[in-house]
């Protein structure tokens, strides 16, 4: 059984949130001053979806993920739609552009999940989504 785990982003950075209240929505989390609160409205949660990359590490929403097999490299990030986590992917294929493509489908990450790895999210990384990334 996993355990459901969450984070979030905020000002000061991404934090392990250490415990939820749905009902007043407010969560805490740890620092170097203590137990610290937060509003779950400022600043949303994001769930730990079970998973763990190539590496190890753990996929939570939000986090961006790569695969690279050679001849086409996929990024994607991680949400929660519809009940289940699913995500958002782009591909680059080896061609004369080198640019990103958006491709309109939705990929079931679970299945392939350890050939990707987690590079950024999101929040702290926006610039990976960027459509006209040149890849190296």
């Amino acid at each position: 059984m996993n355990n459901i785990k969450f984070r979030s982003y905020t000002p000061s950075g991404m934090i392990e949130v250490k415990t939820v209240d749905f009902e007043t929505g407010w969560a805490t989390f740890n620092d170097v001053l203590g137990i610290q609160e937060f509003n779950i409205k400022e600043f949303p949660l994001l769930q730990f979806t079970g998973l763990h990359d190539k590496n190890g590490n753990e996929v939570y929403e939000g986090d961006i993920l790569l695969r690279d097999l050679g001849y086409v490299k996929q990024m994607e990030y991680i949400c929660y739609e519809k009940g289940m986590f699913k995500g958002h992917w782009f591909k680059e294929w080896r061609n004369p552009f080198k640019k990103w493509f958006p491709d309109d489908t939705t990929l079931d990450a679970y299945s392939f999940i350890k050939q990707f790895e987690v590079v950024g999210n999101i929040y702290e990384n926006p610039e990976l989504l960027q459509l006209d990334r040149k890849v190296q």
